[in-house]
């Protein structure tokens, strides 16, 4: 999810189960930001402000415009929605939809973690 990789396949594990058992991607989202791989992608108590540049940059690659940034940190600043709602709604954005599909189009290889 959003420039996550699974740690030996376990994040995929975890997200594939929890969609199964209907668990809401939103919900698997909000889990994501409590992870130790979270943190160390995004870092430990940042502000919106660098939490949202970050997010714009693993996502969609590049700055964040002006307009969308005031309107996601409006979102945040105002508990208008958690940080997993906010990660969801990047990850369904129309823009990394386009970025990702040439990659996905056809599926991706599967292969469960054995601990």
């Amino acid at each position: 999810m959003l420039g996550a990789f699974a740690d030996g396949g376990t994040a995929l594990d975890i997200d594939g189960k929890a969609v199964d058992t209907g668990i809401s991607m939103e919900s698997v989202a909000l889990e994501f930001t409590k992870s130790a791989e979270f943190a160390k992608m995004y870092g430990v108590n940042v502000s919106n402000k660098e939490m949202l540049t970050k997010i714009y940059d693993y996502a969609l690659h590049r700055l964040p415009d002006n307009d969308g940034f005031a309107w996601w940190l409006d979102v945040l600043d105002n508990k208008k929605a958690s940080l997993g709602t906010v990660l969801y709604g990047f990850s369904e954005s129309k823009e990394n939809y386009a970025q990702v599909i040439g990659s996905m189009q056809h599926g991706i290889d599967y292969i469960a973690y054995q601990s």
